[in-house]
């Protein structure tokens, strides 16, 4: 089985791509760099530096996936507040780009992951 991760550098990601290496799947990812790192993602991983937002290259990444694990956000809570159009595009338009792509391959499954990078300091 190929396991695709979004947002593979970051914490959420990286942990996942460990996971499944652990287990013996194939892994592939992708991630801007912003704010993760390449020092955390395992040398197995097909890594692409690739932003989410840019549909026509997901698509082409994603050819031959099985699963999509979308964790890919900026991990800047608050800022949201500050730069709302740049969170905008990276969390809504990018997984919008990531599902698009998916459908597009016939990906099987979806996996959304979220925490509190999407929604910012809430009480």
């Amino acid at each position: 089985m190929h396991i695709f991760i979004t947002g593979i550098a970051g914490f959420l990601g990286a942990n996942i791509a460990d996971y499944y290496l652990k287990k013996k799947f194939k892994v592939s990812g992708c991630d801007n760099l912003v704010g993760g790192s390449l020092d955390n993602v395992d040398k197995k991983v097909n890594f692409f530096k690739v932003s989410c937002e840019d549909l026509n290259k997901m698509s082409q990444i994603l050819k031959g996936v099985d699963v999509v694990l979308h964790a890919a956000a900026y991990a800047h809570e608050g800022l949201s507040n500050f730069s709302p159009v740049s969170f905008a595009n990276n969390n809504v338009v990018g997984s919008v780009s990531v599902f698009t792509a998916a459908i597009k391959n016939k990906v099987k499954r979806i996996v959304y992951c979220s925490s509190m990078a999407r929604y910012g300091n809430i009480k």
